[in-house]
């Protein structure tokens, strides 16, 4: 009984170091919140999204570093590796912020950087198998947009909801958050400028295709009313098993 007890402490003893060591970098710097895939909280809209264009970057060890000019501020972050360049638009969720961050591969100092699960690049996003992808465009401030043909607005989405329910209509509406791969899907946030009851003026629309914020998209997909997806994911209404096209 003590030789199996023996074992059993050393076994797990070897696991915590593998586990402790594959949390950094081959230069010992990794951000320490890198390892956490799943966001701080699981909840679509919880976590705004960051937009804007690279005007600095960086590799170290497995991760990308990023200065991204959002048109107000400047804002450093840090993710899993991915190929991006200065001019290159990109958006990711504003993650966890790290006070004077210093990484000792780059030898350098971040008054602040964000770690985050993702740097998306706009201009890189594939089409999905049952979407298609979104073409980026700059986004006008928060101008209406111009409904499509034969199409409803987000305000009648909300005021008709129970007569649309379980039909598949068209929408156009400008994208004002993404967040992707929660609960097996992409939740994208579209309002076109219209105010639904109660001042209702956001949609939610889960797909699989990607989107980037302050695009233009068309939506076509099946109005679903009084969703409760557990977990606090409930919806009064919202466009699901939605494909996403550019305008």
């Amino acid at each position: 009984m003590k030789r199996i007890c023996w074992i059993l402490s050393i076994t797990m003893a070897l696991l915590t170091a593998s586990a402790a060591g594959a949390q950094a970098d081959a230069s010992g710097s990794a951000p320490p919140s890198l390892t956490q895939a799943a966001p701080e909280s699981g909840h679509p809209s919880s976590r705004e999204v960051i937009v804007g264009k690279v005007t600095e970057t960086m590799d170290a060890g497995r991760y990308t570093y990023v200065e991204v000019d959002t048109g107000d501020k400047r804002v450093w972050a840090a993710g899993p590796q991915v190929q991006v360049k200065v001019g290159d638009s990109v958006y990711f969720p504003d993650g966890v912020p790290k006070v004077d961050f210093e990484s000792k591969s780059l030898g350098r100092k971040f008054d602040v950087l964000y770690m985050v699960d993702a740097i998306r690049v706009a201009s890189s996003a594939t089409a999905s198998s049952s979407g298609g992808t979104a073409v980026p465009e700059k986004a006008t401030g928060s101008a209406r947009v111009e409904p499509v043909a034969g199409g409803y607005t987000v305000a009648q989405v909300f005021e008709r909801r129970t007569e649309l329910a379980g039909r598949q209509i068209d929408l156009r509406g400008r994208v004002v958050k993404f967040n992707g791969g929660i609960l097996g899907r992409n939740w994208v946030h579209v309002q076109d400028g219209t105010v639904g009851p109660g001042g209702a003026n956001d949609l939610v629309v889960t797909t699989n295709a990607q989107a980037a914020v302050g695009s233009i998209v068309l939506v076509h997909g099946t109005v679903v009313t009084n969703k409760d997806f557990g977990s606090g994911y409930t919806f009064d209404v919202l466009i699901e098993e939605a494909s996403l096209s550019a305008k």
